[in-house]
């Protein structure tokens, strides 16, 4: 389910939006109007994160988050 996502704030730092969530297509997000930072993201989609090996959901956050965007 697509969801948005404002990443000016702290909430926009999620899985789906980090460089470390394996997505190179990206897929899992889509911009509404990126020059404001509103994006949308699918807060289901699962891959696996760089740094621990381990799969996420997009909604997912941790303190060794990096923007991709």
């Amino acid at each position: 389910m697509m969801v948005t996502a404002d990443l000016t704030k702290a909430g926009g730092r999620r899985c789906a939006f980090c460089k470390h969530w394996f997505d190179p297509s990206g897929s899992a997000i889509m911009p509404i109007k990126p020059n404001i930072g509103l994006w949308k993201y699918d807060n289901t989609a699962v891959r696996r994160c760089a740094k621990d090996g381990m799969e996420h959901k997009g909604f997912g956050t941790c303190r060794k988050f990096e923007s991709k965007v």
